[in-house]
């Protein structure tokens, strides 16, 4: 089956160009991506998951700080907990032809060393 090229860039461009933004300048340390008629991978290198997550964690340690039993029984305040962990409005991918995940869960399940991804599709979820 032969991949059109650009339609898969437009598809990926905004997943990338997310990638990017949550690394930061460091990116190209972290993954790199590839394209041509017949194949579309991305690859993911040692530490992917330890910079995509430092901004989340950051944030999710300062909000646990800030929780007192008052606001643990709060639905509003443990809702913004859960959407640090996971974002269930943001990117889902399908890694392959059956099932769609978070980003977040995608990004959780992959090792710690170098691993090449062949994703079947990206949508961004909101509302």
């Amino acid at each position: 089956m032969r991949l059109d090229c650009e339609l898969v860039l437009d598809d990926f461009k905004w997943l990338i160009e997310a990638f990017r933004n949550i690394i930061g300048v460091d990116h190209e340390k972290h993954f790199s991506w590839y394209c041509d008629p017949n194949e579309t991978y991305i690859v993911f290198y040692p530490f992917f998951k330890t910079a995509y997550f430092q901004s989340q964690y950051k944030s999710f340690m300062e909000l646990v700080s800030q929780t007192t039993l008052e606001n643990f029984s709060d639905r509003q305040h443990m809702q913004n907990l859960e959407d640090i962990v996971q974002e269930k409005f943001g990117f889902y991918v399908a890694s392959d032809s059956f099932s769609l995940e978070p980003l977040d869960s995608f990004i959780r399940s992959i090792p710690n060393e170098e691993s090449k991804y062949w994703l079947w599709t990206t949508i961004d979820y909101h509302f």
